[in-house]
């Protein structure tokens, strides 16, 4: 089984994050306006030499840069990739959410969709979809656009277009393919619980 580029680097990431003192260490220098220059180990209470290895670490992933040995002793968040690993990370747990919440929603009556977005160009083609394939279907289910940040909030999404269905989300991150809103909208057909089904 080959690897591609996506999922190696993924593993580079979750590995370089994989100890709770690196991980204190990534939120500590999230909180910095500028590069650190000083010595937190005593904050940590650990050795000099062991909080190095931990920022070597880090820094191999390319997560932080900057000097860590004396006296060059200055570091910080690299932000370009810190972005670019948290955007893998988001990725990786909404896609395993998303499939999850296939096979439970798909079972229920669908009543309620709601396309999650500030007007992206995503969220605008992931509405649109929607609207496309509900007419041609002929169904009937309610379609709302919720484009307010305080309104998507409520629903604990990290990224869009997300897709709620009956007010859980079940897909966030990426626009769907046809055949996966068609899916959705089929099972609504399928499960509405009238005598002629």
């Amino acid at each position: 089984m080959e690897m591609n580029d996506k999922e190696i680097r993924l593993a580079e990431v979750a590995k370089a994050l994989g100890h709770p003192t690196r991980i204190w260490l990534m939120e500590f220098l999230m909180k910095q306006s500028c590069c650190f220059s000083g010595d937190i180990s005593d904050m940590l209470g650990i050795a000099k030499s062991t909080l190095s290895k931990h920022l070597s670490i880090l820094k191999n992933a390319g997560l932080v840069k900057g000097e860590f040995e004396p006296p060059k002793v200055k570091y910080c968040l690299n932000l370009k990739v810190w972005v670019e690993a948290r955007e893998l990370l988001e990725e990786f747990m909404n896609m395993n959410v998303i499939e999850k919440s296939f096979l439970t929603i798909l079972d229920e009556e669908i009543m309620k969709i709601q396309v999650l977005g500030p007007g992206c160009k995503k969220c605008v083609k992931t509405y649109d979809m929607f609207a496309k394939e509900i007419k041609e279907l002929g169904i009937d289910v309610e379609l709302e656009k919720i484009e307010d940040i305080n309104e998507i909030m409520k629903f604990n999404v990290m990224t869009t277009p997300a897709i709620a269905i009956n007010g859980k989300i079940a897909m966030a991150g990426r626009t769907p393919k046809v055949k996966e809103v068609r899916e959705i909208l089929q099972s609504s057909s399928q499960s509405c619980g009238c005598c002629c089904s």
